[in-house]
């Protein structure tokens, strides 16, 4: 039921194109001290009997346990990948300062916090060979990690316990949150302007988590470097005004997101 009930919205959408679903393994994984970076993590797979026949397996059975929240979809991300679990983590911080610094009401803080958890939700759905790949991924790999947003957006649409406004954005930030102000970034649509406030907090707080961490494909930028990136994207591929807020909590933040709060 779920899993069709999650297909069934993609099909009519219209948008994805499933590459081989049933053949991607739900693989546990560990994460592994690097020895260059010992406050980060890289993952490698853990030997284990656990081998979902169906990558929404372990959806289903959370479904079926009763109310679903965004704890317990992060645990399960974890479990699957324990690299873009922690990263999910981070995010929701950064996103939680953000909202707080653009002077966000406590509970949408808490909302955006949350979105910030959600945010690669899809990525249950993306092979760990593609995730935890040791270099630059093929076009064709590309694309597979580019259909995270919207297999996201239809794994909470279809997971999460109660239709609700703050649903609903979640399922919007999942889906758009690699969107850009200039238009580029995906999904192809809609346009950069109709993309939520919430959305853009959550796209600078993921980029700076990406840049600062221990990646399988790169070395960590420190805070310094990842700030003056940041300063040279904003007004195209980040909100320029969400950006400007960031760098005003970065000047609070660890020199090391190892250091940040899980």
């Amino acid at each position: 039921m779920m899993c069709a009930l999650v297909y069934g919205m993609i099909n009519r959408s219209r948008r994805l194109v499933f590459l081989g679903l049933a053949a991607v393994a739900f693989t546990p994984t560990v994460a592994v001290a690097s020895p260059a970076s010992p406050s980060h993590a890289v993952v490698a797979p853990r030997p284990g009997k656990f081998v979902a026949k169906h990558p929404l397996a372990p959806l289903r059975r959370l479904k079926a346990q009763g109310r679903v929240d965004a704890r317990d979809l992060v645990k399960l991300l974890g479990e699957k990948n324990a690299s873009t679990a922690g990263h999910a983590r981070r995010v929701g911080h950064y996103a939680k300062l953000i909202a707080k610094e653009l002077g966000f009401s406590k509970r949408h803080v808490a909302q955006v916090q949350r979105y910030g958890f959600l945010h690669d939700m899809g990525k249950l759905l993306t092979p760990n060979t593609v995730l935890n790949k040791p270099g630059r991924l093929t076009e064709r790999e590309f694309k597979v990690m580019r259909h995270h947003t919207d297999r996201g957006a239809a794994i909470l649409r279809a997971t999460l316990s109660q239709d609700s406004a703050e649903n609903r954005m979640a399922v919007k930030v999942a889906k758009y949150h690699h969107k850009r102000p200039d238009g580029k970034g995906y999904p192809a649509n809609p346009m950069a302007k109709k993309v939520p406030l919430e959305a853009k907090i959550v796209a600078v707080a993921d980029v700076y988590d990406a840049m600062t961490s221990q990646r399988s494909y790169n070395v960590p930028k420190t805070k310094a470097q990842a700030i003056s990136v940041l300063r040279a994207i904003a007004g195209t591929q980040l909100n320029a005004k969400v950006v400007k807020a960031f760098l005003r909590v970065a000047k609070r933040l660890p020199e090391s997101n190892g250091q940040v709060a899980k």
